[in-house]
């Protein structure tokens, strides 16, 4: 992403991801950074004065969506640490956010289950059962494998199954009905990291 021409807002959710308390433009962020992975590492840091009037509605576990103004395509993050400092007489807030997909990591699957010969589709819909809500997007029916799940997380069962299946996993976080989507597919890619500042 160039975010040096890119138009974006902040916009927080509640922890359901179901009713928008606020936003924040460009102009209220102090600093920001956005970090990409493929099957790795998605995340969102932002900067922010205190005594902003929105300040109040950034609380643990509520959701940001990093909205593209231009595109109208948005992703998703969840807030997990909020820390303030003072520098002189301004106290200023960092917030560091997960992607969506972290839920996964943790949701444990508190049972263990032998597939043999089962194709992934059936694999997956048993994985997202023991999520909160996640649903399965495109994922290849065939082959038929061999999978065993041993009292492992939904992320990690998820990306055993993707090396399984020597296919990539990719979760989105959309707009309702495909709230939280999983997939499971040839993406073609290798490890990528992006890491943009977010100039304000």
């Amino acid at each position: 992403m160039a975010f040096g021409d890119y138009n974006y807002k902040l916009e927080i959710y509640n922890i359901a991801n179901t009713a928008k308390q606020c936003e924040f433009v460009r102009s209220d962020l102090l600093s920001g950074e956005v970090i990409q992975e493929l099957c790795g590492e998605e995340s969102l840091t932002f900067q922010i004065a205190r005594n902003h009037s929105n300040f109040g509605y950034l609380a643990k576990f509520r959701v940001v969506r990093l909205c593209d103004t231009k595109l109208g395509g948005y992703t998703c993050y969840r807030i997990k640490r909020i820390k303030t400092w003072r520098n002189r007489q301004k106290v200023f807030a960092e917030i560091y956010c997960e992607h969506l997909k972290y839920d996964l990591a943790d949701r444990l699957i508190r049972a263990e289950k032998h597939f043999i010969q089962e194709n992934p589709q059936t694999i997956l819909d048993y994985i997202l059962s023991f999520s909160d809500g996640f649903t399965r997007g495109v994922c290849p029916a065939s082959p038929v494998i061999d999978f065993d799940i041993n009292y492992q997380t939904c992320l990690d069962a998820i990306k055993c199954l993707a090396e399984a299946t020597g296919l990539d996993y990719i979760v989105l976080a959309e707009a309702a009905p495909f709230y939280k989507v999983v997939y499971i597919m040839n993406i073609g890619l290798d490890t990528v990291t992006i890491s943009s500042q977010i100039r304000c």
